[in-house]
């Protein structure tokens, strides 16, 4: 992971549940990570020599928005609560998409899920 030099640390979520809370399972949180890449070849493949680019996107989990704005191209990463959550990338004119613009995904606690999407440039 990134190492940071002595930056003050914010928004931590460390997953601890008071005992008798929720009942049955479930719950915590795990990581959601973003990217979009330029698909030169328009295969909806990631390949190597493919770079990732920055774009506008969306999550909602159910019909609730969660999350909006645009990643970098180092891509996005958030601490999300278990569940299910839709990740929607917003058109761009000049550009098609190569993968669906909208995947639903299941965030599993402690775990992390990674989501691409691809577009190629019309020309």
């Amino acid at each position: 992971g990134d190492v940071y030099k002595r930056q003050p640390i914010s928004e931590v979520n460390f997953g601890n549940k008071k005992g008798g809370e929720g009942g049955g399972g479930g719950g915590g949180s795990g990581k959601l990570c973003i990217y979009k890449f330029n698909d030169l070849d328009g295969d909806g493949i990631k390949d190597t020599n493919e770079p990732f680019i920055s774009w506008h996107i969306r999550v909602y989990k159910d019909t609730q928005l969660v999350w909006q704005g645009n990643i970098s191209e180092n891509g996005k990463c958030m601490e999300l609560q278990a569940g299910t959550y839709t990740i929607i990338e917003q058109g761009l004119s000049g550009w098609i998409p190569t993968t669906p613009t909208q995947q639903t995904i299941s965030i599993q606690a402690g775990q992390t899920t990674n989501v691409y999407f691809g577009n190629k440039r019309l020309r």
